[in-house]
C-alpha cells in the first residue's frame, strides 16, 4: 500500500518550505504550519500518482521498471486504488483547508494540472514540459500563501528554470533509454523531440536558473544579511552548480527518468543538494 502512495516522491514537496527560509521567517509556528501543509498536500499529491498509474496501466505493464508498480503488477486492484485515491483527496483537503481556505485554490489547480497532464498534455509538445514545471511553482506558492509571504520574482524564476531543467532531463532519459520499448510516452517523445533539443533545454534552463539565483542573492539578500551570509549563499550557488554537473552526467547516460531515485542513490548528487540546502538555510538567517 505504501508503494502505491510513492512516499519517496514526497521529497519534491519540500519546496513548500523554501519561502520560509528565503524570507528568514523561521519560527516554531511557521515550521508547524508548513509541516502540516506538507503532510496534507503530500496525501493529495499521492492521489494524483494513483490516478496516473490507473490511466497508464497498459503502458506501465510494458515498462522495464514501472511494471512492478502495485496497479500494473496486479497487487492492488483498480477499484481499491480508486477508493484509496478518493480517500487521500478528501483527507488531504481537510488538513489543508483547516490551515487556510485559500490553499484550496492552489491544491485544486495542482489536481487540475495533473489531470490534464495525465490525460492530454503529456502528449503535446512543450505543454508536457511546462505543465510539470508549473507543478513545482504551485508547491512554492503554497508555502507563501500558508504563511502570507510574497514570493520574490527571482525566486519564482529560479524554481521555474531549475524545475524545467530537471523535467527536460527526465524526458531526455526516457527518449535515450534503449530498455524502454513499447511505451506510449517514449513513442511520443521519439516522434516530437530530438535528443539535442531536450538536452539543450536542460542545459539552458540550468544556466538561467543559476543566473536568477545570483540575481535573487544580490537583489533580495545583500542588504539584509552580513558578508558571512553572502559568502554562504554564494557557496550554495556553487553547490547547486556541482549538482547540475553530476546530474547532467547521469542524464547523458539516460539514468534520470526516476529523479528522486537518482538523487537518493547518487552520492555526489545527494551531497551537492545537502550542501546547497545547508548553505541556503544558514546563509538566509
Amino acid at each position: 500500500m505504501f508503494q502505491l502512495l510513492r512516499i519517496k516522491q514526497w521529497s519534491k514537496n519540500l519546496i513548500i518550505f523554501v519561502v520560509m527560509f528565503a524570507s528568514n521567517e523561521i519560527n516554531q509556528q511557521n515550521v508547524a504550519t508548513l509541516s502540516i501543509l506538507f503532510f496534507g498536500f503530500s496525501l493529495i499529491v499521492s492521489s494524483s500518482y494513483i490516478f496516473n498509474d490507473i490511466v497508464d496501466i497498459d503502458s506501465d505493464i510494458n515498462h522495464p521498471t514501472k511494471k512492478m508498480r502495485p496497479i500494473a503488477s496486479g497487487k492492488i486492484s483498480k477499484n481499491m486504488a480508486i477508493f484509496v485515491m478518493v480517500f487521500l483527496i478528501l483527507v488531504g483537503h481537510v488538513i489543508v483547508i483547516n490551515l487556510n481556505v485559500q490553499l484550496l485554490i492552489f491544491t485544486s489547480i495542482y489536481l487540475i494540472f495533473t489531470l490534464l497532464y495525465t490525460t492530454k498534455l503529456k502528449y503535446i509538445k512543450y505543454a508536457d514540459l511546462i505543465n510539470i514545471t508549473s507543478l513545482f511553482l504551485v508547491r512554492l506558492i503554497l508555502g507563501g500563501v500558508a504563511l502570507n509571504i510574497d514570493v520574490s520574482t527571482p525566486l519564482y524564476f529560479f524554481v521555474f528554470f531549475s524545475s524545467l531543467g530537471i523535467v527536460s532531463a527526465k524526458k531526455y532519459s526516457i527518449l535515450k533509454n534503449d530498455y524502454i520499448l513499447d511505451s506510449k510516452v517514449k513513442k511520443f517523445l521519439s516522434n516530437n523531440y530530438k535528443d539535442i533539443e531536450l538536452k539543450n533545454t536542460m542545459e539552458w534552463s540550468f544556466l538561467i536558473s543559476c543566473i536568477t539565483y545570483l540575481i535573487w542573492i544580490f537583489t533580495e539578500k545583500i542588504n539584509a544579511i552580513n558578508l558571512y551570509g553572502i559568502f554562504l549563499l554564494l557557496s550554495s550557488l556553487f553547490s547547486y552548480m556541482f549538482f547540475i554537473y553530476y546530474f547532467r552526467k547521469e542524464t547523458i547516460q539516460a539514468k534520470t527518468e526516476e529523479i528522486v531515485e537518482v538523487i537518493l542513490t547518487n552520492k555526489n548528487i545527494l551531497l551537492s543538494l545537502i550542501f546547497f540546502g545547508l548553505s541556503f538555510f544558514i546563509g538566509s538567517l
